[in-house]
């Protein structure tokens, strides 16, 4: 005997979800800021000021980009 109620929607995995994108931001944040940070404190190690700081702000940012675009495009 057939139901009344529809059938659950089923999400599929590649369907992106909203939320990815904010996730994706905080990501980026946190990869930039730490890996920036990082830099800092091997910096103030080995007097090398400021080339492993600057070394890891621009690794956070190219990989933290990187992500957003791989993002962007399957949710765009």
């Amino acid at each position: 005997m057939p139901s009344d109620k529809p059938a659950p929607r089923s999400h599929k995995a590649s369907e992106p979800n909203p939320l990815s994108l904010f996730g994706a931001g905080l990501e980026f944040a946190g990869a930039t800021g730490g890996l920036t940070f990082v830099g800092w404190w091997l910096d103030s190690k080995w007097s090398t000021e400021p080339w492993l700081m600057c070394l890891g702000l621009a690794v956070g940012v190219i990989g933290g980009t990187y992500k957003i675009w791989r993002l962007g495009r399957r949710f765009f």
